[in-house]
């Protein structure tokens, strides 16, 4: 039992209500029933309904429950309907699966080859956010720096450019879903062979640049696996105008925020390309 327990540092809630739904026929809520055999140590003179009121009129949440006697009152069964937390959504979906996953302890080139789309993955690895995150949360702190240095009355020059770039940090890092890099330990060559997904940041348990920090348990479904030619977009740098916007070097010497060569980006930082393989991350958990 010790060993299931998990922190969950990602879930994506609907995609295991929907997995487990249709797994289960659109079972959802679950009863749980207990039997008594003492003798009830409480007045039945109140219904079951009218308890549940008085109950949560003092503060007390408790679940649907119904109670039927046995016999002569020598013993009471108690049925609730539970709502099942997503972390248990996720253990049930992961004992269905468990003959199914594909597990990427340390693999090589003919194992990645034989991945396909649908199947489930579990692999140990780093999480790596897209160049356009990064960038966009150095400019979006950079411009909480320059405001702190206003308040300081700190005489700091900025110009229109940099007000611009800053605004672009803003939306960059406000975005509902962010793209990420999950390179598995283990990986033959993590600069070719690695996942990239999405996650949504409203379920994320932390903040989505603590994912760089250790080694994550990801669980996810393969979306899309990279064919000869075809390119899925990590980060694309025009949006916004970023291009024009970090592309100038008058921009970077005014407002001297990074050096030139930290806010160039290459090819890789925009595209991933075979053998790279789109997945759905479910979960990430340690």
């Amino acid at each position: 039992m010790i060993d299931s327990l998990k922190d969950f540092y990602y879930l994506d809630e609907k995609i295991l209500r929907n997995y487990v739904s249709t797994i289960e026929d659109g079972l959802i809520k679950y009863t749980e029933s207990s039997t008594s055999d003492g003798s009830p140590k409480w007045n039945f003179d109140i219904s079951t309904g009218e308890l549940q009121k008085i109950l949560v009129s003092m503060g007390i949440p408790i679940p649907a429950t119904s109670i039927k006697r046995e016999g002569k009152g020598k013993s009471v069964n108690i049925s609730q309907l539970r709502e099942p937390t997503k972390e248990s959504l996720f253990s049930k979906l992961d004992n269905y699966l468990e003959p199914a996953i594909q597990y990427l302890e340390g693999f090589d080139r003919e194992i990645w080859a034989q991945l396909e789309e649908g199947q489930f993955v579990r692999f140990s690895t780093k999480v790596k956010l897209s160049k356009g995150y990064e960038i966009g949360n150095f400019l979006n702190n950079a411009g909480d720096f320059f405001n702190l240095a206003n308040n300081l009355d700190i005489d700091m020059e900025v110009d229109e450019d940099f007000n611009s770039a800053v605004n672009y940090g803003k939306k960059a890092i406000e975005k509902d879903v962010q793209k990420a890099i999950f390179r598995p330990i283990g990986s033959p060559n993590s600069a070719k062979f690695f996942f990239v997904g999405s996650l949504g940041i409203n379920s994320l348990e932390v903040d989505i640049s603590d994912l760089s920090l250790g080694t994550y348990t990801v669980m996810g479904r393969i979306e899309h696996v990279l064919q000869a030619g075809e390119k899925y977009t990590i980060f694309d740098p025009t949006l916004s105008g970023m291009t024009n916007m970090l592309s100038r070097e008058h921009r970077r010497a005014k407002t001297k925020i990074k050096s030139k060569n930290e806010f160039d980006f290459d090819s890789k930082d925009i595209f991933a390309v075979k053998p790279a393989i789109v997945i759905k991350p479910i979960a990430l958990y340690k």
